[in-house]
């Protein structure tokens, strides 16, 4: 089963964003997200774990941003 890219090349060309151009963002948000636990965002992490907002509090954060990974899907 192929799974969708994240960024398709509909995407690209009608926005002229590669994925590329969003990795310092990307990188920002996850490093905000990862530390929520631990600094004042408890808050954030408390209301988005009810299934209101389909539990994605508790989905487990990778060790790392799949850079390789969107580089190959942004190609398809």
């Amino acid at each position: 089963m192929r799974h969708k890219p994240p960024w398709s090349n509909t995407l690209k060309q009608t926005t002229g964003y590669t994925i590329q151009s969003f990795y310092s963002i990307m990188e920002k948000i996850f490093f905000v997200v990862a530390k929520a636990n631990v600094h004042d965002k408890w808050a954030i992490t408390r209301k988005y774990r009810h299934v209101k907002h389909h539990c994605v509090a508790l989905i487990e954060l990778p060790t790392a941003l799949p850079y390789t990974d969107m580089d190959s899907d942004a190609t398809l």
